[in-house]
């Protein structure tokens, strides 16, 4: 044994294998097939570290190979890496369903393939280290108490996002992967993207009315507003594997209790933000019809008096009073006038006051947008 890990490369295409094969150099023990079923018979004798795995092979596809290879108990988390010439939504879906672990697009660049092969060995490595680790210290007692304390946290979340994350970290401390699609009408992705693999995935499971899918180590859990995908499942170990997919179920379940009720406080707020806006809406016509009024009313009243003023002034030159009386006279006439003008003023300043009520009405709801 050269200690060396062992690459299984399997192709129909022969130029293709000793292509890869000069990729890797001498840093690989290689093993080749020119098919599934060779792969299958050659696996009887050897137990490879890492499969690359043609897409596009005749009689049984990459994909058909990988779920035999996921079938036999001491693959069930070998690395595989599928290769074809084109990378679609499709392929990319499908790879992940059987229990692949990455794509590489023909030809294939030699400085890729060395990194994602190297990347995916590591990544196994730790998963073993992992799942020692896992085993240590993961009981039934401590995944009970995971489990009653996302419920005594609950309170504290105030966001869908922010329960699908606390979900997935109730996984992870379980010493599994998960990512996480909140099924709503706009959905919310954790530990992933709508585009990459694990998304498209769950994607996929929210349109299916299935409660749990299993795919070899991966499995996703399913309710009615949140679909959890689940790596590193111990499916070696069947007693775990089942607990872990009971305790997952009670998880999933209590998490869609939360998102319900919180979706249901959501729906309340945007119906009260829609009254709100409307009663915003009305207020504003009403204040500027009202403005406008006052707005007339003050031009029209200063008109009055001053046409009043000015008449008054003609009149009482032509009824010949003493300087006393004429100045009595106009002394009121003046006072009328000013009175006017302060009520006026003071119609300005209610106008000012309703404004900013109608600003503190906008303030208002823009908050709770925000907080929404």
């Amino acid at each position: 044994m050269s200690g060396k890990p062992l690459v299984m490369i399997v192709d129909d295409d022969e130029i293709a294998r000793v292509i890869v094969r000069e990729h890797l150099g001498d840093q690989y023990e290689i093993e080749d097939a020119e098919s599934a079923d060779a792969c299958l018979n050659k696996l009887k004798s050897c137990t490879p570290d890492i499969f690359l795995l043609d897409v596009q092979m005749r009689e049984k596809d990459g994909f058909a190979l990988c779920e035999a290879v996921r079938h036999l108990p001491q693959f069930k988390a070998t690395p595989v890496l599928f290769i074809s010439a084109a990378e679609t939504e499709e392929n990319l879906i499908r790879s992940f369903e059987v229990g692949g672990n990455g794509f590489l697009e023909k030809p294939v660049k030699k400085t890729k393939l060395q990194t994602l092969i190297k990347i995916k060995l590591a990544q196994a490595d730790e998963l073993i280290e992992t799942q020692k680790h896992r085993e240590e210290a993961m009981t039934t007692s401590s995944e009970l108490c995971q489990l009653i304390q996302f419920v005594k946290d609950s309170d504290d979340d105030t966001t869908l996002e922010a329960v699908a994350k606390r979900l997935c970290g109730v996984v992870e401390s379980f010493g599994l992967s998960a990512s996480a699609m909140i099924i709503a009408k706009t959905p919310i992705y954790v530990n992933c993207t709508e585009e990459s693999p694990e998304g498209l995935l769950l994607k996929k499971a929210a349109a299916i009315n299935e409660r749990i899918i299993s795919k070899g180590i991966r499995s996703i859990i399913r309710s009615d507003s949140v679909a959890i995908l689940v790596n590193e499942m111990p499916v070696d170990d069947e007693s775990r594997y089942g607990r872990f997919k009971d305790n997952l179920v009670v998880l999933s379940s209590i998490c869609d209790g939360q998102l319900k009720q919180l979706m249901a406080q959501q729906g309340i707020e945007q119906q009260r933000n829609k009254v709100l806006s409307r009663v915003i809406k009305i207020t504003e016509e009403q204040l500027q019809r009202f403005a406008e009024q006052l707005t007339a009313h003050e031009k029209t009243s200063t008109e009055v008096i001053g046409n009043m003023l000015t008449e008054l002034e003609t009149k009482l030159f032509h009824l010949g009073l003493d300087d006393d009386q004429e100045e009595e006279l106009m002394k009121v006439a003046y006072q009328v006038h000013e009175k006017l003008e302060h009520m006026n003023s003071d119609y300005q300043s209610l106008e000012a006051e309703l404004g900013k009520i109608l600003e503190s009405l906008y303030d208002l709801l823009a908050s709770k947008d925000k907080a929404a």
